[in-house]
């Protein structure tokens, strides 16, 4: 997929669980996670799914779609007072946002140039490179350990313990990056900035 379209099976707005203020949460499809636990399973395989419509029986629809970048970011513009009002932003959420790096990389950086706050709520299950850039866009100024929360920063340190890239559909049980592994663990991780 290019780094300019994204797979998105929901832009929510003014969501007020996903980070601080009034937000906007735009939910990525795809996740190598099998969480028994996950709050949006549906969202696990990156491809387009047809489901059943829930109001009009006997039809089908089409679970998610590719989003140019400029059509997410001018939907999450269209809030930008209410996040000025209320310290709000954007907060990437999936699935995991991390399995589509390239645009999740792009959107952080184009929303930031707007002066949009972001956030992402993540597994952590990437590669350390990858995990670096995406926390670089998210917090660009400064990503130093000591600038990040202490769940973010255990994510980090998680992530540059183990340098091999997570395996599809491995159920969080093969070779992975870092991530949950029961539900007793913390959960996942929300790097914002």
């Amino acid at each position: 997929m290019a780094e300019d379209v994204g797979r998105i099976f929901d832009i929510q707005k003014f969501s007020l669980h996903d980070g601080p203020g009034i937000r906007t949460v735009v939910f990525l499809k795809g996740c190598p996670m099998s969480c028994a636990w996950c709050s949006n399973p549906g969202s696990r395989k990156l491809q387009v799914l047809e489901v059943a419509d829930g109001v009009h029986g006997g039809v089908y629809v089409a679970d998610s779609r590719d989003y140019p970048i400029d059509e997410v970011v001018r939907v999450c513009l269209q809030d930008l007072p209410f996040y000025e009002e209320s310290g709000g932003g954007v907060t990437l959420s999936g699935g995991e946002a991390m399995v589509q790096h390239r645009f999740t990389s792009r959107l952080l950086g184009e929303l930031r140039e707007h002066g949009v706050h972001t956030a992402i709520e993540t597994t952590g299950y990437a590669a350390p490179a990858i995990f670096e850039r995406i926390l670089g866009e998210v917090r660009p100024d400064d990503h130093r350990r000591e600038a990040l929360g202490p769940v973010a920063a255990r994510a980090l340190d998680r992530c540059e313990e183990r340098s091999a890239v997570a395996e599809p559909g491995d159920g969080g049980q093969g070779r992975r990056a870092h991530g949950r592994t029961d539900p007793g663990d913390s959960g996942g991780e929300c790097v914002s900035g």
